[in-house]
């Protein structure tokens, strides 16, 4: 199980001047252009969803789960400091993910980044129960339970909520587009031709 992010490393790394797209105007062209490369197709699942310059995230997120689920528990036999440590953990995923927003389309970040504080909270409850700190405010291992559940349904619950709006959103592009005139799409393809021509230097 641990050869498989290193394996997918290695075969990303062989394609990194292909994969890499750094920042520009017609950036979202490029990256359509990118991924119809033949030559990639078969890496295609590892970086499609990932911005141009985050053709590598895969690979670290990876690595990030591995962390929480494999690696931290074998830190400290103590319960209250591998709590601590995920804690700490939590919160450098919280920041990476505001600051660095890896995924391609922007209600998947705002997704990612939420998901981390669901991560932290739970966390942070593991270490009041393991301290005794939640028993003033009269919660039980019940009460902490379902409320542990109810922050997650809701992060499922907002889930959906952007992606149905997302839906709608792209729906009614379709439908605009499905509108337009041949002679109006012509126009269109002439305007990304001449962006192409111009960074061509053609």
């Amino acid at each position: 199980y641990q050869l498989i992010p290193i394996i997918w490393s290695l075969l990303l790394y062989q394609h990194r001047d292909e994969l890499h797209v750094p920042f520009s105007e017609n950036q979202e062209f490029l990256l359509i252009e990118r991924d119809s490369k033949p030559s990639l197709s078969h890496l295609k699942f590892l970086f499609k969803d990932y911005r141009g310059t985050k053709w590598w995230f895969e690979v670290a997120e990876m690595y990030r789960r591995i962390m929480f689920i494999g690696v931290l528990p074998l830190f400290t036999p103590v319960a209250s400091k591998r709590a601590s440590l995920g804690c700490i953990f939590a919160i450098f995923s919280i920041v990476y993910f505001r600051e660095e927003e890896p995924f391609r389309v922007e209600f998947t970040n705002t997704i990612a980044y939420i998901a981390q504080f669901t991560v932290l909270l739970t966390f942070f409850t593991a270490l009041g129960i393991e301290t005794g700190s939640l028993i003033g405010f009269g919660l039980g291992n019940f009460g902490i339970g379902l409320f542990l559940i109810i922050i997650n349904m809701f992060v499922v619950a907002l889930t959906f909520a952007l992606g149905l709006n997302r839906y709608q959103k792209l729906r009614t592009e379709m439908n605009w587009k499905r509108a337009l005139t041949t002679q109006q799409l012509a126009v269109v393809n002439m305007v990304m031709a001449g962006r192409e021509d111009n960074k061509t230097g053609g």
